[in-house]
């Protein structure tokens, strides 16, 4: 009861969103109790997370807490996003096959709602799921036409949304039922080897932009970061050389502000976390035509950048810092 007191603090339209990815995710909870859960578990882990990063890294609370907590959260909801077009995208990869099945059973003398009952197969995965809904419905007295319409609204894909639609159109003109399932099913397939091919020919911009953001910045910034600290710590020593030989031009030389190298190394994070974040979002554009698309890519690209990042101050440090007084 108190998750859902907790989910009427977000809008309307919000908890009407999540519903929707609950159902297209086949995730069995009541929606506000859902948003509840997840507001009360990214408040509690995101002061777990803030507390012991002020205490061991001594980054501000109030920084820190909404950071943790809205990462959670899109966290979560961009899951449930991702995993909702990944149900449609799989169900519209084994759609064509399904169809031709339709087609043949209908020529073979069963009736419609018989054909796509029949077609409900173990390796068709969850469109075999959505048809044996379909077919439970129909025993339940509820009308084809209906009860595939119903299965549009668990199933996240436009693609069949107009095939469903394009069936119950058939259906109601009593028309050639099977010659449209068959064309309709060679129809996808064609599309479905043309989006392979333009996803294999701007797979180089992808891995060009993947190897940019997990390679080559983290290798500049651990370079400069390490450039950073070699000149803060030679000016460390030349100061006081400078003050007790009375020297005015090295004393103005190693006067002025002080850029701190541990600044630096939080500069190069937050800006390689942003820049793999973006990155991954770019490269889902390239290869599914959708952000969402590259939400899969965001850790990869993060523990790649970071990974790199300090392993290339390490190396530095170890082969030149004792040379540099590092």
């Amino acid at each position: 009861m108190a998750y859902r007191i907790f989910s009427t603090l977000y809008p309307h339209g919000f908890r009407d969103w999540v519903k929707e990815l609950l159902q297209f995710t086949d995730v069995k909870t009541d929606a506000n109790r859902f948003i509840g859960i997840m507001l009360a578990f990214g408040f509690g882990i995101g002061f777990a997370a803030a507390f012991n990063l002020f205490v061991f890294l001594r980054i501000p609370f109030w920084l820190s807490l909404p950071v943790v907590f809205v990462t959670i959260q899109l966290a979560v909801y961009g899951w449930l996003s991702v995993a909702a077009d990944a149900k449609g995208k799989l169900i519209v990869g084994i759609l064509p096959e399904a169809l031709q099945m339709m087609a043949t059973n209908i020529k073979s003398g069963l009736t419609t709602d018989r054909a796509i009952i029949t077609t409900t197969r173990q390796e068709f995965g969850p469109l075999g799921n959505e048809l044996r809904i379909v077919g439970r419905e129909v025993v339940a007295g509820i009308p084809l036409e209906k009860a595939l319409i119903n299965m549009t609204k668990r199933v996240r894909s436009k693609i069949l949304e107009r095939t469903i639609s394009l069936i119950v159109e058939g259906i109601k003109s009593g028309g050639k039922l099977a010659e449209l399932l068959e064309q309709t099913a060679k129809d996808l397939q064609d599309q479905q080897m043309l989006q392979k091919e333009i996803a294999a020919n701007v797979g180089s911009y992808a891995l060009f932009i993947f190897i940019a953001a997990a390679l080559g910045a983290p290798l500049l910034f651990g370079l400069s970061s390490f450039i950073v600290q070699v000149l803060s710590s030679q000016l460390s020593i030349t100061k006081p050389l400078a003050s007790s030989f009375g020297s005015v031009g090295l004393s103005m030389t190693t006067g002025g502000p002080r850029l701190d190298p541990r600044a630096v190394i939080y500069f190069a994070v937050t800006l390689l976390s942003i820049t793999s974040i973006f990155a991954s979002l770019i490269i889902g554009i390239i290869r599914g035509g959708k952000e969402k698309v590259g939400y899969k890519y965001i850790p990869i690209l993060l523990v790649c950048s970071l990974a790199i990042f300090f392993l290339v101050r390490y190396v530095l440090t170890n082969v030149f810092g004792h040379l540099l007084h590092v």
